[in-house]
């Protein structure tokens, strides 16, 4: 089909190689994010208990809590110097799109332009990532903007 070329497996006579994706964390990349979970300092009740949910290169038991606060402000720390611009970028765009939307005021006219933007930020995460991923639930983002304008603030449901 002709989609994504520098993906496909290339052939030396027997052997078949497969290229890696650039959106994949070496295995020093996900130490470091753990590292960092691990040693991060929150006031009292913000992430509370966060540094038991990580071992050396994984995160287990996160609460809904943890995710929020990961996914709004933690997530443009680590892959800023961890991931090429064209995989960091969607996810950056992605993320303060969340925490303008769960802010705890906002006007008709940020939720406008959060409209307009998301449609975009999804197009980049679809040139990206793989179409499994852009599936129904990541699809659902587009209508959040409306929803906080018809039913309020985000943060207050």
């Amino acid at each position: 089909m002709g989609i994504r070329k520098e993906l496909n497996p290339t052939g030396d006579g027997d052997e078949v190689q497969i290229p890696t994706v650039h959106y994949l964390w070496s295995s020093d990349a996900k130490a470091a994010l753990c590292k960092m979970f691990a040693e991060l300092k929150s006031p009292d009740e913000y992430l509370p208990n966060i540094s038991r949910c990580v071992n050396r290169k994984k995160t287990s038991c996160l609460k809904t809590r943890h995710h929020h606060v990961f996914i709004e402000q933690l997530l443009p720390f680590p892959i800023w110097g961890l991931l090429p611009k064209n995989v960091y970028e969607p996810l950056i765009e992605l993320s303060m799109f969340f925490r303008n939307l769960c802010a705890k005021s906002i006007t008709q006219e940020e939720l406008d332009i959060l409209q307009r933007q998301i449609p975009y930020t999804l197009s980049k995460h679809e040139m990206v990532f793989p179409p499994t991923f852009v599936g129904i639930m990541v699809h659902l983002v587009i209508h959040l903007a409306v929803e906080a304008k018809v039913a309020g603030p985000v943060r207050y449901r």
